[in-house]
């Protein structure tokens, strides 16, 4: 057991932020005690050995005005080298890099300059996302906009660091308890954006016309013809219907695949299929019978609007009965109005916190985490699984085969090396379409250095 001591302001952010890195990362249960003036952090073990954190973030806001302001962004930021040792290591969102060790009176203490606990918060909150008010043309946060981005920490697990820099603090002074055990795990999904590619001549010549125009290959069209034929007159699979192959390939490795259906109905805004088509149904029947996972993945429309997404849930709950987790389609997040509507409509995990054009760590971690309202400033019962890496944005980055390979191998390494939970997504769409067979190829061989 150890003491936290710390203000008495800001007590809902603090409570969170302590409750996520010390009891659910670390699994060490602390005692709170609230003084009305302190512009610090101590942290008390059993000996009476401590850690003391300065605070500069929260000490220097007043809390009628609260923190959601672009002045309180953090805007020097101590981006050390990751090669460096210690406290120089780490990337300091708030505070510095002032570090000290001495003995008082048989008490043994470390002093820092640096705000862990501040800079943490901001990584996992997301709050810069809800004061930085920019779009894409998709309505999502742009990864370039980022606090991560502009000071190239995007591809670091930063409060991952931190976790080990406190615990090698903790244990240096002694504590005397166990750190909660954790294995890496790979978490393997699939966005069903798109079910079919050939169950209507329009989709036939949308993919002709794709050919000579985004291919430009002509001679794609005669293959394309062909399998239109087969698909339409002799059953065979639509390309698209790739389902018991992914499930084939993660039985092969003992895994579960994800699979996040969109509960779209003809006619409306994302329905590239239709929920309600018997072939979807029976497509999410098999899915269960063989023991994999069915999710939500709401439409474009849902992610700011309640009412449409409570609709789609109670469609694709309709299809599969429990359905806990998923993640938006486009990945877009409006915070903290996303979370709290997966929440009140009782999922207990969402996955859409990924970056839109590469791969990394937008929330600084590669551990699931429960979410907190910025607005309500309460945390909720939704745990997020950020999403790490995904081939779409992994093919425009790396688009040689064996580079793309690679690197995604080089970042389930970086989730490995902290035991964390590798969420990864590959599309059904992407596997049997000639802008992804090379990659696909590589498929299996990912799998199987990414699962073990």
């Amino acid at each position: 057991m150890i003491t936290i001591k710390t203000s008495d302001r800001f007590k809902p952010e603090k409570e969170y932020i302590f409750d996520v890195i010390f009891t659910e990362f670390l699994g060490i249960e602390f005692v709170l005690k609230y003084e009305t003036v302190a512009d610090k952090y101590e942290v008390i073990l059993s000996n009476l050995n401590s850690i003391t954190f300065q605070d500069h973030f929260f000490s220097n806001i007043r809390e009628e005005n609260g923190y959601l302001h672009a002045s309180h962004l953090p805007f020097n930021i101590d981006c050390s080298n990751e090669n460096d040792s210690g406290i120089n290591k780490l990337v300091m969102i708030f505070g510095n890099n002032y570090y000290k060790e001495e003995r008082i009176e048989g008490r043994a203490m470390v002093i820092c300059g640096f705000d862990l606990f501040a800079s943490a918060f901001f990584m996992l909150t997301r709050w810069e996302e809800h004061v930085i008010t920019d779009k894409d043309k998709y309505g999502r946060f742009p990864n370039n906009k980022s606090i991560a981005y502009k000071h190239n920490f995007y591809s670091r697990p930063v409060v991952n660091e931190y976790v080990e820099f406190l615990w090698d603090i903790l244990s240096k002074l002694g504590y005397s308890g166990t750190r909660l055990k954790r294995k890496y795990s790979l978490f393997l999904t699939h966005d069903v954006d798109q079910f079919y590619r050939y169950n209507n001549f329009f989709k036939y010549i949308r993919a002709s016309v794709g050919d000579i125009i985004l291919r430009h290959n002509p001679g794609l069209i005669l293959r394309t013809t062909k399998d239109y034929i087969a698909v339409k007159l002799y059953n065979q699979l639509d390309n698209y219907d790739t389902f018991n192959l992914l499930m084939d390939i993660s039985d092969e490795f003992d895994i579960k695949s994800h699979f996040y259906f969109i509960p779209a109905h003809k006619g409306e805004v994302d329905a590239e299929y239709d929920i309600y088509d018997n072939k979807v149904g029976e497509v999410i029947n098999k899915i269960l019978e063989r023991g994999h996972i069915v999710g939500l993945h709401g439409s474009i429309r849902s992610n700011f609007n309640s009412d449409f997404f409570q609709e789609e849930a109670a469609r694709l709950r309709s299809k599969a009965l429990i359905i806990n987790e998923g993640r938006q389609h486009y990945l877009r997040f409006e915070n903290p109005y996303t979370w709290q509507t997966w929440n009140d409509n009782g999922f207990a995990c969402d996955s859409t916190l990924g970056i839109e054009d590469d791969m990394g760590f937008r929330c600084g971690t590669c551990y699931e985490y429960t979410v907190f309202n910025i607005l309500t400033r309460k945390k909720l019962k939704l745990k997020e699984f950020p999403l790490i890496a995904f081939e779409g944005t992994l093919k425009i980055k790396y688009p040689d085969p064996q580079e793309f390979y690679n690197h995604c191998i080089k970042i389930s390494q970086e989730v490995r090396r902290y035991n964390g939970t590798f969420v990864f997504l590959w599309h059904n769409n992407n596997i049997n379409h000639p802008d992804w067979e090379m990659y696909f190829q590589l498929y299996r061989d990912i799998i199987k250095h990414i699962s073990s």
